[in-house]
């Protein structure tokens, strides 16, 4: 009997299975595709906790990529691991350093080299707090190796690992060291790392939990003497309970920080607005879009608050009333979509004290900006390759912020100098002419597309496109097709009305179709826009001896007579 219940059993689980599968099979094409882009950029933006999930819930669907999300796991539990033992590193770093600046007390030289060795080692919170270690007790310094919180702790991480706090363990009155969260007033809270922990001991007042179902959500709301709250992230959709746990924190009057973190959010919730005393609020790693107001029926309750972090979300902008939160010194909005023209927004709402934190859209193009002019024309492959760096950047920064203009503006010119740079390879390989124009005609025109995407009027553009132009009329030149070299030279100039060589190809045109009195005035103003008329003149009898020599213009009596009249008026 046992044994026909457990074939029963195990048939049932791989039918299931099965029907899963076949459930799952028509989303794996765009779900599995979006799931690994999201993990990807999770990733990227050292998420990693947020990689993890993705990678993890999608080994259970999606079939035809378990490769590349097996990969991307195994890439992310090595950057987890990193993190772990660097934090274990740093601790055995500053308790290894504390311990040789002890035993070199009697060489004042070497004490001030040794801490200096160690300051550059230490991790500093805030640019002050660091973990150090001694006689077998931790403590915190600043970089002057002062001490600021006591060396009474029997274990402690770094402030910071922890939402801003430090873990610690100090002795307690049953004999048992106690675990607690300290912040850098030097204030302990008592910790509970669970539920159960917390209705055994109603002491706690901080608890790092993650939620289940509705009793533990009841069982939070119950001890009143919270005033710490992390809620962590499960393998499960936590956004229900979450919200239905934001909803009653009203009723913990002592609450001064929350934290939901990656729990699936996808709205700014209501609850939170109702919050008195509440001090810092972390909603990172959620899928927030949008928050309408900070205001509830028209007042803000959030007189308090002093740090809101929202990093990782898909803001776009702040509503304006977040100018009502005068208490706010510290705000995170790094991995949102926010356009520098909504930061600078966003910035003039809020406190002028105020720390904000946000993706800057230009720091890394100009970083690339600044090599390309640094390597000017001496270097062409690499100055492809940095243009090419730059056009994939700004592509992703604009399907962030598509409403950027800057961006946009970037965007566009970073394409024409990465299409000017390919037809510059195509020319080194390819000479016949009519090959030549048409990879320039195709330049010309993919540029000029571009203003159809409402990109404004750029120097830059104009400038990529008279170059094509330039590059038309000298292969139609070589052809004698000086009526196509005319109109190519025209429409150059019409981008870039100052453009010297364009000049010279309008007028070698109109001199090739024997239109002399028009080529001669176009030749006299081209040398009369210039500064220095002389250099200008001995570049054109270089011109026309190369023409000449080439068989392109004839060396008639009449074009000998227009270069001396030429000479004479430039005189």
């Amino acid at each position: 009997m046992k044994y026909c219940l457990l074939l029963t059993f195990v048939w049932a689980f791989y039918d299931a299975a099965g029907q899963k599968r076949q459930q799952y099979q028509p989303y794996e094409d765009s779900t599995c595709a979006k799931m690994l882009a999201e993990a990807t950029i999770s990733f990227d933006s050292s998420n990693y906790t947020r990689a993890r999930d993705y990678c993890e819930a999608a080994l259970l669907i999606c079939n035809a990529k378990s490769t590349a999300f097996e990969a991307l796991l195994k890439r992310t539990n090595n950057a987890i691991d990193k993190q772990k033992q660097d934090a274990i590193d740093s601790q055995n770093a500053a308790k290894e350093a504390a311990i040789k600046i002890q035993l070199s007390r009697d060489s004042l030289k070497m004490v001030n080299l040794l801490k200096q060795k160690i300051v550059d080692a230490f991790y500093f919170y805030n640019n002050r707090y660091a973990l150090a270690f001694k006689q077998g007790r931790y403590g915190f310094v600043n970089m002057a190796g002062d001490t600021l919180i006591g060396y009474k702790f029997s274990e402690a991480t770094p402030f910071g690992q922890k939402y801003g706090y430090a873990q610690v363990k100090a002795d307690h009155i049953s004999g048992k060291a106690k675990e607690y969260l300290l912040d850098t007033t030097k204030a302990l809270y008592p910790l509970a790392r669970s539920i159960r922990q917390l209705t055994i001991d109603p002491t706690c007042e901080a608890l790092i939990t993650t939620l289940r179902n509705g009793a533990d959500v009841k069982n939070i709301i119950g001890n009143k003497q919270l005033k710490i709250l992390f809620v962590e992230p499960n393998y499960r959709d936590n956004s229900v309970l979450s919200r239905r746990l934001i909803g009653r924190l009203r009723l913990l009057p002592q609450l001064e920080s929350v934290s939901f973190t990656n729990n699936g959010l996808t709205s700014f919730p209501r609850g939170f607005l109702e919050l008195d005393n509440v001090i810092t609020v972390n909603l990172s790693g959620n899928q927030i879009a949008e928050i309408a107001s900070f205001q509830v029926n028209g007042m803000c309750r959030l007189q308090k608050i002093a740090k809101l972090d929202l990093s990782n979300n898909q803001l776009r902008t702040l509503p304006e009333d977040v100018k009502m939160l005068t208490t706010l010194r510290y705000v995170n909005l790094e991995g949102n979509r926010i356009s520098t023209q909504e930061v600078a927004k966003i910035k003039s709402w809020l406190p002028k004290d105020c720390d904000i934190l946000f993706k800057d859209y230009q720091k890394f193009p100009q970083s690339i900006l600044t090599q390309v002019r640094q390597i000017g024309n001496s270097d062409n492959n690499k100055y492809i390759s940095l243009q090419r760096v730059l056009r994939d950047t700004l592509e992703k920064y604009h399907s962030e912020v598509p409403e950027d203009e800057e961006i946009n503006i970037a965007l566009a010119v970073a394409k024409a100098n990465v299409w000017w740079g390919e037809v510059l390879i195509k020319t080194r390989t390819v000479k016949d002419a009519d090959s030549l124009i048409a990879f320039n005609t195709r330049l010309r025109s993919d540029i000029m597309d571009l203003y159809e995407l409402d990109i404004p009027d750029n120097t830059e553009l104009n400038y990529r496109i008279a170059q094509a132009c330039q590059n038309i009329a000298d292969q139609y030149m070589l052809k004698k097709d000086f009526r196509r070299a005319e109109m190519a030279a025209a429409g150059g100039l019409e981008k870039d009305p100052l453009d010297n060589q364009l000049k010279i190809s309008l007028a070698h045109a109109l001199l090739g179709q024997n239109r002399l009195e028009e080529a001669k005035d176009a030749y006299i103003s081209f040398i009369g826009s210039s500064r220095n008329p002389r250099r200008q003149i001995a570049r054109l009898q270089m011109d026309f001896e190369k023409l000449f020599k080439e068989n392109i213009l004839p060396r008639t009596d009449e074009v000998k007579k227009m270069i001396e009249q030429i000479v004479a008026a430039s005189n």
